[in-house]
C-alpha cells in the first residue's frame, strides 16, 4: 500500500517539528546550565577577591604555619562571603577549598573545582591581590606568574586530576 504524498507531507513535517523542539530544548538547557556556571564563576571570584583583600587578616588567624578554618577566621574579623562556607567549614562555591599559612605566603586550594572555574580563577589572578603565583596542580613545576591569558590559563586547567592553587603574599 502506497501512502498518499498528503500523509508523508504531513510526517514529514510532523517529523521535523519534533526535531525543531528537541534542539530548541537543548539550547535553552545549554543556555541555563552555561548561564548558572557563568554566574557562579562570577560570585566565586568576586568572593576570592574579597577574601584575598584581607590577606593581613588571614596570615594574624593563625600565628603559626598550618591551615586555617573558618572558625580562625571569625575570630580575626575576616569577612568570609556566605558562598565561601559549607555549614561551619571553609569551602569554595566549587567546592573543597583551604587556605594554608607556610611563613609569610598563604596557599589556596580549591581541590573540586571545575574547569571552567579553574580556567577563570587563573585567567582573573592577575586581579586577585597579593597573588604572585598560580598552579593548577600541587607540583612546584607547575606553578605560573600572573597574569595569565585565558588560553594559557584553559591549557592550564586541562591537568587530571584538576585543582587550582593560589599563592598570596
Amino acid at each position: 500500500m502506497n501512502p498518499s504524498p498528503r500523509r508523508t507531507y504531513l510526517l514529514g513535517v510532523g517529523a521535523l517539528l519534533v526535531f525543531l523542539i528537541l534542539n530548541v530544548w537543548v539550547a535553552i538547557d545549554h543556555y541555563q546550565m552555561q548561564y548558572m556556571a557563568t554566574s557562579q564563576t562570577v560570585d566565586a571570584l568576586a568572593g576570592a577577591k574579597q577574601i584575598a583583600q584581607q590577606r593581613s587578616a588571614l596570615l594574624g588567624a593563625r600565628p603559626d604555619n598550618g591551615p586555617i578554618d573558618l572558625q580562625m577566621m571569625r575570630r580575626a574579623g575576616i569577612r568570609v562571603p556566605g558562598s565561601f562556607t559549607q555549614g561551619d567549614s571553609f569551602a569554595s562555591p566549587w567546592g573543597q577549598s583551604q587556605i594554608v599559612r607556610q611563613s609569610n605566603v598563604l596557599v589556596w586550594d580549591f581541590y573540586e573545582i571545575t574547569t571552567a572555574g579553574c580556567t577563570h580563577l587563573l585567567g582573573s589572578s592577575g586581579s586577585i591581590a597579593g597573588v604572585f603565583s598560580v598552579a593548577a596542580s600541587a607540583r612546584a613545576s607547575d606553578e605560573r606568574k600572573p597574569p595569565l591569558t585565558l588560553d594559557a590559563a584553559a591549557q592550564e586547567c586541562r591537568r587530571t586530576p584538576l585543582m587550582a592553587r593560589l599563592f598570596l603574599k
